[in-house]
């Protein structure tokens, strides 16, 4: 398996590349921002992008979302229907609070929870996590698990933008993470990775 990563735009998040060296299948979560940074991160992978999967329809995770479909050729935006009205809206994307322009986009593809999408040899199951907003998703596979903004090392994600919700959050934290072993490898949308069994010791959100 190729696992990669990239810190990418003004909110330096990080946008991953999981791919399947057998086949040359991959898909890209979360292309945030700096398309050309992205696209040198697949390149030297040498793979060809089946996917691009956003965790959830924040501006921040797709704003290079456009260039890297047009540049890699892939026709797949993966999301959860529940921020397909997020994605489309720069009110509620955010677009105009962070980059003083309105941007809609459009995704081709909805998932669920329990859901999988697989790419070569590769089965990533689907988590819904709601509560940053209401349609995030998280990735799990290969004792990994990319949760966008719904959990941080040391942290969560914030609820007070449109569509947040602290008790969904709360939620989803009590039925999916703590859920989680201990040895579960956490890949935020933002910052470094943890583990599940250290957020278990030192998130107060984990607690």
């Amino acid at each position: 398996m190729i696992f990669d990563m990239v810190t990418v735009g003004n909110m330096m998040t990080n946008c991953y590349l999981v791919a399947d060296e057998n086949t040359n299948e991959g898909i890209v979560i979360d292309p945030g921002g700096e398309p050309e940074k992205i696209l040198d991160m697949v390149g030297r992978a040498g793979v060809k992008i089946k996917y691009i999967v956003l965790t959830h329809g924040h501006y921040d995770h797709c704003g290079a979302l456009e260039e890297v479909k047009r540049k890699t050729g892939c026709n797949t935006v993966v999301m959860n229907r529940l921020d397909e009205a997020m994605l489309e809206d720069p009110g509620s994307n955010l677009s105009l609070l962070l980059v003083g322009q309105e941007v809609s986009q459009k995704a081709d593809k909805y998932v669920e929870g329990g859901d999988i999408i697989s790419i070569g040899g590769i089965d990533i199951t689907i988590r819904n996590t709601p509560g940053h907003t209401p349609g995030s998703i998280s990735l799990i596979f290969d004792g990994k698990c990319i949760c966008g903004d719904a959990l941080f090392a040391g942290s969560v994600g914030r609820t007070d933008f449109p569509g947040g919700s602290p008790d969904a959050l709360k939620s989803t934290i009590d039925s999916v993470f703590k859920k989680l072993p201990d040895e579960m490898e956490v890949w935020p949308g933002h910052g470094p990775s943890t583990n599940i069994g250290r957020e278990r010791r030192r998130n107060p959100f984990m607690k």
